[in-house]
């Protein structure tokens, strides 16, 4: 869900910022900004980063931007975009949407599971950032 709602937005800011005939660079916006979330969240899913080190914030959410603006990166090396002024501010709001994205719906997550007596979301999946990490068996 975090994935799909960070492309989302970063094609709003695509369609903001960048030129109408640049729809390759806009596609492209949504489509990297979603994947990187994605494979951040699903490849990054370990305990050590998701415990608070800032209250509210887990280390997942300040690196998930950073993959976002790689993808983004590489996207512009690779393919010269319409604009690389206007390019460049969009790979930048994209990358500050992602953890954005990242808190707000933890946030409403959190506020699901403390309204559901048996601390599952509304997926019927247990939330992989709340609780306490998982410890190593001996």
């Amino acid at each position: 869900m975090t994935a799909v709602i960070t492309g989302a937005l970063a094609l709003a800011v695509a369609a903001w910022r960048l030129p109408r005939a640049a729809w390759p660079d806009m596609a492209a916006v949504a489509v990297l900004s979603a994947a990187s979330a994605h494979l951040w969240r699903t490849s990054a899913n370990m305990a050590q980063l998701n415990r608070d080190g800032l209250p509210g914030l887990f280390a997942n959410d300040w690196a998930a931007p950073v993959l976002t603006y790689i993808f983004l990166s590489l996207y512009a090396d690779v393919r010269l975009p319409a604009d690389p002024r206007r390019y460049a501010r969009t790979r930048a709001l994209a990358a500050l949407a992602s953890p954005a994205v990242d808190v707000i719906t933890i946030q409403h997550d959190k506020h699901l599971r403390r309204s559901r007596p048996n601390g599952r979301t509304s997926q019927g999946r247990y939330h992989h950032k709340i609780g306490k990490p998982s410890r190593p068996t001996a």
